[in-house]
């Protein structure tokens, strides 16, 4: 159980996630969902994978990624 910077929410208590353009929905074991936005989405991706949360699309990547990197 570990927590992630500005989140108020243990890994333990993350049921599953989905993300979309670096905005977040995680649905706690609770039942509650809740709405978070990382600095830094490939990071908070990979934290949440190292603990073992599950990602509702599997490993499909951000489809707004490139909108957001410089060429």
């Amino acid at each position: 159980m570990e927590y992630f910077s500005l989140l108020k929410h243990r890994s333990d208590e993350i049921k599953k996630f989905i993300a979309n353009c670096g905005i977040f929905s995680l649905l706690l074991k609770n039942g509650q969902v809740i709405q978070f936005i990382p600095e830094n989405p490939d990071h908070f991706t990979e934290w949440l994978n190292s603990k073992g949360v599950k990602n509702i699309r599997g490993k499909q990547t951000n489809p707004c990624q490139s909108i957001f990197e410089e060429k």
